[in-house]
């Protein structure tokens, strides 16, 4: 996890009308888990957030509330759980055509208890309401993007 953990939950926000004293502010933001934008694609959100402002969107940068900081493991726990689960046959009888980081993640998920599968879940459902919340004042989230997320395959193992 690259950057401090106030950085990985910054966020930039716009306003969808072009009339910023209409306007509420909408927003776009640096993921919580993957730290800030490098290269060309920091470059390239910059520019974008630079153009909104020129043609007068309000933009604002906001943080995501302390709780996203537990959505990746939450959110892995109950992938490798359900992995675990839907993939158990394959797993069981034809185990030496999964790839070795496959394998390793349905093993995972095999060793999570009930419990903790369960405050996964629970947690799930508690970060949605607070991103309904905390989005709700906002016409748009604009996400930077450092190039890894769900593109990355090393990204979840």
């Amino acid at each position: 996890m690259a950057g401090s953990l106030p950085d990985r939950r910054r966020r930039k926000t716009l306003p969808c009308d072009p009339h910023p004293l209409n306007a509420s502010p909408s927003g776009g933001r640096k993921t919580p888990v993957l730290g800030t934008g490098r290269g060309l694609c920091q470059q390239n959100f910059s520019e974008n957030i630079h153009t909104l402002r020129k043609g007068g969107a309000h933009v604002e940068e906001v943080e995501l509330p302390e709780i996203f900081g537990l959505a990746h493991r939450a959110i892995r726990t109950i992938m490798a759980a359900e992995a675990a689960l839907n993939l158990e046959e394959l797993y069981l009888k034809h185990a030496p055509m999964i790839s070795p980081t496959l394998k390793d993640f349905i093993a995972e998920g095999r060793d999570v208890g009930a419990l903790v599968y369960l405050q996964a879940l629970k947690l799930r459902l508690a970060l949605k309401e607070e991103l309904e919340r905390f989005l709700e004042r906002y016409d748009a989230s604009l996400p930077s993007h450092d190039g890894g997320g769900a593109g990355d395959a090393g990204a979840y193992g």
